[in-house]
């Protein structure tokens, strides 16, 4: 059997699921919660006790637990594009994702489109799991898109406060050409808004 201090070294976060089929018996899972080496946060997420404390636990569990990819409103707050601050962190799923079972602060939005999973996503390592999140240029295409849910929609103040602070040292290219594989209408929009933007008297304080 495998030894379960070396597995935890390299995957501090981890589902009981994963365990199991790395060859842990559930009754050597349930000791190791039972004697403090293993933290049960719920529906099958456990830690270290070092993990449950480290300053990005919530970013590595939100991501093994939904798989997704860090988008929008949030991924717009952590590249301080905005100043909205979504009540929970949204997550990009496929469109057939069930709901998940746990007490994070997770909204999922749900996508059919191939480029929503392959078009300007970041990617690092967490705690031993896979960190994903849209990067700036596509973060700003995202919000522009819009949503057909009233509780994921950007008010038109936050769009162009997305816009104005990626073109301070984005690339108004890369921008566009992230904007086409989400189709027409979302390229054209931000295209007519860049153009405003560059034609806009500047300003002197």
């Amino acid at each position: 059997m495998r030894n379960l201090h070396a597995f935890l070294e390299a995957r501090p976060v981890v589902l009981s699921s994963e365990l199991r089929g790395a060859g842990f018996y559930q009754v050597l899972i349930t000791g190791a919660v039972r004697d403090g080496r293993l933290v049960a946060h719920g529906a099958g997420l456990l830690s270290t006790p070092a993990a449950a404390s480290a300053p990005r636990f919530e970013d590595a569990a939100i991501a093994l637990v939904t798989g997704g990819i860090v988008a929008r409103r949030t991924a717009a707050m952590r590249h301080q594009l905005t100043t909205d601050m979504p009540r929970a962190v949204e997550v990009l799923v496929p469109h057939d994702r069930t709901r998940i079972a746990t007490s994070l602060p997770v909204a999922l939005l749900r996508s059919r489109l191939p480029a929503s999973f392959a078009v300007g996503i970041e990617e690092e390592e967490v705690l031993g799991v896979r960190f994903r999140m849209t990067n700036r240029a596509r973060t700003v295409v995202d919000l522009w898109r819009g949503s057909r849910s009233a509780a994921h929609a950007v008010p038109p103040q936050h769009l162009q406060e997305a816009l104005h602070a990626y073109l301070e040292d984005g690339d108004a290219t890369e921008l566009i050409e992230t904007a086409r594989p989400f189709g027409p209408v979302v390229t054209t929009r931000l295209s007519i808004a860049v153009d405003t933007h560059a034609n806009a008297p500047s300003r002197s304080f």
